[in-house]
């Protein structure tokens, strides 16, 4: 509605249907959105591969299997759909579509993040997004996406959110940040660390009475915050 492409990426066939049925009853999408109905990996996956539904409460998170021992039996024994699903790469699909220029990319694919990251380099080396959204609730998840983050430019915009530890990251150059009122690293009560400044302050993070102001890169007196905050 606001104009925007979008480019979807769905192994589930049972999403995949939710999604046509959903453009079905709104045409004027139709032009707006790709949808690539396979899974992604790494660039050494192989398949046969198999999609079934999550024995947990969200009957939407596909859960992907690869290899020739992989069926569906299992699955559909235990009453969870289950069919077979493609498998590529990020980079093929996004070679496919032109490399295009996205704003926003937000990925979660429920613990193969890291293996969607080494086969989609080309999100990085062709036309970087400037936004990355992320659910970092995996240990091994946040470490790759860090690690990536921390290479091609971005650093974190907001603190993560919610249970699964949802982040947002920013490619932008961010200087390092001055010295505070209880010496060059008292900002570390918001999580920033001299090893990783992937990690960033915000509004309400206080230090002694002053606080630090990301919008205005300075360590601002907590009363001149109250009263640009309005309180």
């Amino acid at each position: 509605q606001g104009g925007r492409r979008v480019y979807a990426v769905e192994a589930f066939p049972t999403n995949q249907r939710a999604y046509r049925t959903t453009l079905c009853l709104n045409p004027a999408w139709n032009g707006s959105v790709t949808l690539a109905a396979t899974a992604v990996g790494g660039p050494d996956a192989a398949g046969p591969c198999v999609v079934s539904g999550s024995a947990g409460d969200n009957a939407g998170n596909g859960v992907l299997r690869c290899g020739r021992a992989e069926g569906c039996e299992a699955a559909r024994a235990g009453g969870l759909a289950c069919e077979p699903a493609t498998l590529t790469t990020l980079d093929s699909l996004l070679e496919g579509w032109g490399d295009p220029r996205f704003a926003v990319v937000k990925m979660d694919v429920e613990g193969a993040e890291c293996d969607v990251l080494k086969g989609g380099q080309r999100l990085f080396s062709r036309s970087p997004p400037r936004f990355l959204y992320a659910e970092l609730k995996q240990p091994h998840v946040e470490a790759c996406w860090r690690e990536a983050a921390l290479r091609h430019g971005y650093r974190a915009a907001t603190p993560w959110r919610g249970k699964d530890r949802n982040l947002l990251f920013v490619r932008e150059e961010m200087p390092a940040v001055p010295a505070g009122p209880l010496g060059p690293y008292s900002n570390s009560c918001c999580g920033w660390t001299p090893e990783s400044r992937l990690l960033p302050c915000n509004f309400a993070c206080t230090a002694a009475d002053a606080h630090f102001s990301a919008a205005k890169h300075r360590w601002e007196p907590v009363a001149s915050r109250t009263a640009a905050s309005g309180g």
